[in-house]
């Protein structure tokens, strides 16, 4: 950090050692210097087209992943949010969640939401609905004595297959 700030210095010729400031063939040479290694220390870092184009379609692999990972956590939250506010033992619960969910599309829309949005919402209660009222996976569960939070994590995972 320090180099770089009396790098900086040199160039502007503000560094208290007056050996050490730049003229004009010093910033020449830098703002070249620092043109090449933005472009030329990016996509370019491979020794030939052929690997910075792997490299390049990696990394884009890799984003989509990053960015799946980060959908099915939200996923997975949602999935626990809808369970505990159903209460599963009460009847009709999942029917309120999407009926309110319906409302908010029709009347109290936030900004940014869009209406496929709160589709997918619905869609996902529908299917958390299904589940949890599955009388073979509930006999199951309780079959093995998963009740509670561990029912729920038995949901996310039925849904993230």
């Amino acid at each position: 950090m320090k180099l770089a700030g009396e790098a900086h210095l040199s160039y502007y010729g503000l560094h208290p050692d007056e050996n050490l400031n730049g003229d004009a063939e010093l910033r020449k040479a830098m703002d070249i210097g620092g043109f090449t290694g933005l472009f030329m220390g990016s996509v370019f870092s491979s020794p030939d087209v052929y690997s910075a184009t792997q490299q390049f379609l990696m990394d884009s692999n890799l984003r989509g992943y990053i960015s799946d990972g980060y959908g099915d956590a939200e996923k997975q939250n949602k999935v626990e949010q809808f369970m505990k506010a159903a209460d599963s033992g009460k009847s009709g619960a999942y029917g309120r969640i999407t009926k309110n969910l319906e409302t908010l599309k029709e009347k109290f829309k936030p900004e940014g939401v869009t209406n496929e949005m709160i589709d997918e919402d619905i869609k996902l209660v529908n299917t958390i609905d299904r589940l949890s009222n599955n009388k073979t996976l509930r006999s199951m569960t309780q079959d093995l004595g998963i009740y509670g939070d561990d029912f729920i994590s038995v949901v996310k995972n039925a849904i993230s297959l």
